[in-house]
Protein backbone atom coordinates (compact mmCIF):
# COMPACT_ATOMS: atom_id res chain seq x y z
CA UNK A 1 0.00 0.00 0.00
CA UNK A 2 2.77 2.26 0.28
CA UNK A 3 3.79 2.58 -3.02
CA UNK A 4 0.16 2.61 -4.15
CA UNK A 5 0.76 5.95 -6.46
CA UNK A 6 3.02 3.97 -8.64
CA UNK A 7 0.47 0.68 -9.34
CA UNK A 8 -1.61 0.78 -12.36
CA UNK A 9 -5.13 0.17 -11.16
CA UNK A 10 -4.62 0.42 -7.60
CA UNK A 11 -8.26 -0.01 -6.56
CA UNK A 12 -8.26 -3.27 -8.22
CA UNK A 13 -4.76 -4.39 -8.12
CA UNK A 14 -3.76 -3.40 -4.29
CA UNK A 15 -6.64 -5.70 -2.26
CA UNK A 16 -5.98 -8.41 -4.65
CA UNK A 17 -2.34 -8.36 -4.00
CA UNK A 18 -3.30 -8.42 -0.64
CA UNK A 19 -5.43 -11.22 -0.75
CA UNK A 20 -3.42 -13.20 -2.57
CA UNK A 21 -0.09 -12.75 -0.62
CA UNK A 22 -1.99 -13.68 2.37
CA UNK A 23 -3.30 -16.99 1.53
CA UNK A 24 0.07 -18.03 -0.21
CA UNK A 25 1.81 -16.86 2.90
CA UNK A 26 -0.70 -18.39 5.47
CA UNK A 27 -0.39 -21.73 3.76
CA UNK A 28 3.39 -21.83 3.33
CA UNK A 29 4.14 -21.26 7.07
CA UNK A 30 1.70 -23.70 7.62
CA UNK A 31 2.84 -26.52 5.85
CA UNK A 32 6.96 -25.36 6.68
CA UNK A 33 6.94 -26.09 10.52
CA UNK A 34 4.27 -28.99 10.33
CA UNK A 35 6.04 -30.60 7.32
CA UNK A 36 9.44 -30.33 9.29
CA UNK A 37 7.96 -31.60 12.62
CA UNK A 38 6.07 -34.44 10.68
CA UNK A 39 9.47 -35.55 9.50
CA UNK A 40 12.10 -35.16 12.33
CA UNK A 41 9.81 -35.49 15.57
CA UNK A 42 9.50 -32.35 17.37
CA UNK A 43 12.10 -33.43 20.27
CA UNK A 44 14.73 -33.30 16.99
CA UNK A 45 13.67 -30.16 15.99
CA UNK A 46 14.25 -28.26 19.29
CA UNK A 47 17.19 -30.57 19.98
CA UNK A 48 18.63 -28.77 16.66
CA UNK A 49 17.59 -25.46 16.81
CA UNK A 50 17.51 -23.04 13.93
CA UNK A 51 19.73 -25.19 11.90
CA UNK A 52 17.02 -28.02 12.51
CA UNK A 53 15.66 -27.20 8.35
CA UNK A 54 19.17 -27.07 6.74
CA UNK A 55 19.87 -30.57 8.70
CA UNK A 56 16.63 -32.59 7.44
CA UNK A 57 17.31 -30.96 3.90
CA UNK A 58 20.54 -32.33 3.61
CA UNK A 59 19.03 -36.17 4.51
CA UNK A 60 15.88 -36.18 2.95
CA UNK A 61 17.14 -34.16 -0.72
CA UNK A 62 20.45 -34.72 -2.72
CA UNK A 63 23.95 -33.13 -2.08
CA UNK A 64 22.76 -30.31 -3.26
CA UNK A 65 19.63 -29.71 -0.83
CA UNK A 66 21.56 -27.36 1.86
CA UNK A 67 22.40 -25.02 -0.42
CA UNK A 68 19.40 -24.88 -2.15
CA UNK A 69 17.27 -24.22 1.06
CA UNK A 70 20.11 -21.69 1.96
CA UNK A 71 19.55 -19.71 -1.66
CA UNK A 72 16.30 -19.81 -0.95
CA UNK A 73 16.06 -18.82 2.78
CA UNK A 74 18.52 -15.83 2.00
CA UNK A 75 16.21 -14.96 -1.35
CA UNK A 76 13.10 -14.79 1.31
CA UNK A 77 15.19 -12.45 3.05
CA UNK A 78 16.40 -10.20 0.48
CA UNK A 79 12.92 -9.72 -0.53
CA UNK A 80 11.70 -8.77 2.93
CA UNK A 81 14.37 -5.94 3.02
CA UNK A 82 13.17 -4.82 -0.70
CA UNK A 83 9.79 -4.43 0.56
CA UNK A 84 10.73 -2.57 3.65
CA UNK A 85 13.30 -0.24 1.53
CA UNK A 86 10.89 0.39 -1.10
CA UNK A 87 8.32 1.42 1.66
CA UNK A 88 10.46 3.60 3.91
CA UNK A 89 11.65 5.70 1.06
CA UNK A 90 8.66 6.63 0.63
CA UNK A 91 8.26 7.88 4.11
CA UNK A 92 11.51 9.72 3.28
CA UNK A 93 10.13 11.32 0.41
CA UNK A 94 6.55 12.35 2.28
CA UNK A 95 9.09 13.84 5.43
CA UNK A 96 10.83 15.83 2.82
CA UNK A 97 8.17 17.02 1.58
CA UNK A 98 6.71 18.37 4.33
CA UNK A 99 9.84 20.07 5.16
CA UNK A 100 10.71 17.67 8.22
CA UNK A 101 13.92 16.53 5.97
CA UNK A 102 15.76 18.52 3.49
CA UNK A 103 14.40 18.75 -0.07
CA UNK A 104 16.46 17.24 -1.51
CA UNK A 105 15.27 13.39 -0.06
CA UNK A 106 12.32 13.69 -1.85
CA UNK A 107 14.23 13.61 -5.62
CA UNK A 108 13.04 11.54 -7.97
CA UNK A 109 14.97 9.78 -10.75
CA UNK A 110 14.44 11.62 -14.22
CA UNK A 111 13.76 8.30 -16.37
CA UNK A 112 12.03 5.63 -13.71
CA UNK A 113 10.15 8.21 -11.50
CA UNK A 114 11.37 6.81 -8.76
CA UNK A 115 12.79 8.02 -4.94
CA UNK A 116 16.55 7.46 -5.63
CA UNK A 117 18.05 9.67 -3.12
CA UNK A 118 15.72 8.18 -0.54
CA UNK A 119 15.88 4.61 -1.42
CA UNK A 120 20.14 5.21 -0.66
CA UNK A 121 19.39 6.62 2.37
CA UNK A 122 17.27 4.11 3.43
CA UNK A 123 20.09 1.16 1.93
CA UNK A 124 22.60 3.24 3.82
CA UNK A 125 20.92 2.77 6.98
CA UNK A 126 19.97 -0.79 6.34
CA UNK A 127 23.56 -1.44 6.09
CA UNK A 128 24.36 0.08 9.15
CA UNK A 129 21.72 -1.89 11.12
CA UNK A 130 22.95 -5.18 9.98
CA UNK A 131 26.31 -4.27 10.79
CA UNK A 132 25.64 -2.77 14.07
CA UNK A 133 22.89 -5.82 14.92
CA UNK A 134 25.71 -8.22 13.73
CA UNK A 135 23.29 -11.21 13.60
CA UNK A 136 20.15 -11.35 11.47
CA UNK A 137 17.80 -11.97 14.41
CA UNK A 138 18.78 -8.79 16.01
CA UNK A 139 18.15 -6.81 13.00
CA UNK A 140 14.85 -8.71 12.21
CA UNK A 141 13.75 -7.51 16.61
CA UNK A 142 14.56 -4.29 15.91
CA UNK A 143 12.53 -3.98 12.64
CA UNK A 144 9.32 -5.77 13.76
CA UNK A 145 9.36 -3.35 17.19
CA UNK A 146 9.52 -0.34 14.97
CA UNK A 147 6.89 -2.05 12.49
CA UNK A 148 4.80 -2.49 15.77
CA UNK A 149 5.10 0.85 16.50
CA UNK A 150 3.80 2.09 13.21
CA UNK A 151 0.94 0.19 13.07
CA UNK A 152 -0.21 1.44 16.48
CA UNK A 153 -0.19 5.13 15.13
CA UNK A 154 -1.79 4.00 11.93
CA UNK A 155 -4.50 1.90 13.61
CA UNK A 156 -4.76 5.03 16.23
CA UNK A 157 -5.30 6.82 12.62
CA UNK A 158 -7.62 4.90 11.38
CA UNK A 159 -10.13 4.97 14.53
CA UNK A 160 -10.66 8.55 14.70
CA UNK A 161 -11.05 8.98 10.85
CA UNK A 162 -14.82 9.10 11.10
CA UNK A 163 -14.56 11.50 13.98
CA UNK A 164 -11.66 14.03 12.46
CA UNK A 165 -12.70 13.39 8.69
CA UNK A 166 -16.27 12.57 8.37
CA UNK A 167 -16.58 13.62 4.82
CA UNK A 168 -13.48 11.85 3.57
CA UNK A 169 -14.66 8.36 5.34
CA UNK A 170 -18.03 8.49 4.04
CA UNK A 171 -16.13 8.41 0.36
CA UNK A 172 -13.91 5.82 1.50
CA UNK A 173 -14.01 2.41 -0.69
CA UNK A 174 -13.20 0.57 2.52
CA UNK A 175 -15.10 0.99 5.65
CA UNK A 176 -14.99 -0.05 9.29
CA UNK A 177 -17.38 0.01 11.73
CA UNK A 178 -16.81 1.19 15.30
CA UNK A 179 -15.99 -2.66 16.69
CA UNK A 180 -13.44 -3.56 13.79
CA UNK A 181 -11.29 -0.15 14.42
CA UNK A 182 -11.44 -0.71 18.01
CA UNK A 183 -10.41 -4.05 17.50
CA UNK A 184 -7.64 -2.87 15.28
CA UNK A 185 -6.41 -0.59 17.63
CA UNK A 186 -6.49 -2.82 20.86
CA UNK A 187 -5.24 -5.55 18.77
CA UNK A 188 -2.07 -3.56 17.69
CA UNK A 189 -1.62 -2.36 21.16
CA UNK A 190 -1.83 -5.96 22.82
CA UNK A 191 0.11 -7.55 19.80
CA UNK A 192 3.24 -5.04 20.62
CA UNK A 193 2.99 -5.57 23.86
CA UNK A 194 3.14 -9.03 23.28
CA UNK A 195 5.75 -9.02 20.68
CA UNK A 196 8.00 -6.34 23.14
CA UNK A 197 8.16 -8.64 26.34
CA UNK A 198 9.12 -11.95 23.84
CA UNK A 199 12.07 -9.62 22.48
CA UNK A 200 12.95 -8.60 25.77
CA UNK A 201 13.46 -12.15 26.84
CA UNK A 202 14.86 -13.61 23.38
CA UNK A 203 17.29 -10.53 23.58
CA UNK A 204 18.55 -11.29 26.93
CA UNK A 205 19.41 -14.89 26.02
CA UNK A 206 22.93 -16.33 25.93
CA UNK A 207 24.15 -18.90 23.86
CA UNK A 208 23.01 -21.72 26.40
CA UNK A 209 19.14 -20.06 26.47
CA UNK A 210 19.55 -18.25 29.79
CA UNK A 211 18.63 -14.93 30.15
CA UNK A 212 21.38 -13.32 31.35
CA UNK A 213 22.29 -10.33 28.67
CA UNK A 214 21.85 -7.25 28.96
CA UNK A 215 18.66 -6.51 25.93
CA UNK A 216 20.92 -4.81 23.83
CA UNK A 217 18.47 -4.98 20.77
CA UNK A 218 15.74 -3.45 22.60
CA UNK A 219 18.00 -0.34 24.25
CA UNK A 220 19.60 0.21 20.87
CA UNK A 221 15.89 0.81 19.18
CA UNK A 222 14.86 2.97 22.09
CA UNK A 223 18.13 4.88 21.53
CA UNK A 224 17.19 5.40 17.77
CA UNK A 225 14.00 6.69 18.82
CA UNK A 226 14.96 9.46 21.16
CA UNK A 227 17.48 10.34 18.48
CA UNK A 228 14.77 11.18 16.05
CA UNK A 229 12.73 13.10 18.43
CA UNK A 230 15.50 15.54 19.31
CA UNK A 231 16.27 15.75 15.70
CA UNK A 232 12.44 16.59 15.02
CA UNK A 233 12.54 19.76 17.65
CA UNK A 234 16.30 20.77 16.02
CA UNK A 235 14.49 20.60 13.01
CA UNK A 236 11.84 22.53 13.75
CA UNK A 237 13.75 25.33 15.64
CA UNK A 238 16.21 25.40 12.76
CA UNK A 239 13.24 25.93 9.90
CA UNK A 240 11.57 28.87 12.50
CA UNK A 241 14.66 30.56 12.56
CA UNK A 242 14.38 30.95 8.57
CA UNK A 243 10.93 31.90 9.05
CA UNK A 244 9.41 28.37 8.47
CA UNK A 245 6.68 27.58 10.53
CA UNK A 246 7.00 23.58 10.42
CA UNK A 247 3.85 22.34 12.47
CA UNK A 248 1.90 24.61 10.08
CA UNK A 249 3.59 23.45 6.61
CA UNK A 250 2.79 20.10 8.23
CA UNK A 251 -0.83 20.78 8.53
CA UNK A 252 -0.90 22.80 4.74
CA UNK A 253 0.40 19.69 3.32
CA UNK A 254 -2.14 16.83 4.86
CA UNK A 255 -4.90 19.18 4.13
CA UNK A 256 -3.49 19.06 0.22
CA UNK A 257 -3.03 15.65 0.51
CA UNK A 258 -6.53 15.12 1.36
CA UNK A 259 -7.78 17.41 -1.29
CA UNK A 260 -5.76 15.34 -4.02
CA UNK A 261 -7.88 11.83 -1.99
CA UNK A 262 -10.69 13.41 -1.68
CA UNK A 263 -10.62 14.47 -5.42
CA UNK A 264 -9.39 10.57 -6.53
CA UNK A 265 -12.36 9.34 -4.20
CA UNK A 266 -14.97 10.93 -6.29
CA UNK A 267 -14.35 10.21 -9.61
Amino acid sequence: ADIGGEIKNPRRNLPLALVIAFIIILVLYTWQPFALVASMGWQEVAKAGAPAIMLQAGKLMPGMGIWIIFIAAMGAILTSINALTMSCARDIVAWARDGLMPKGAAHLHSRFKTPDVAILIVLILEIVGILFAATIDKYALAAVLALMLIQIVSAYCVLRIPNKLPDLYNKAIFKFNGFWRWFTFLGSMVTFVFILLMGIFLDTMDKEGNPTQVPYTVLVLVGVLLVGIVYYFIRMAYLKGKGVDLTANLKKVADATLAEAEEKLSM
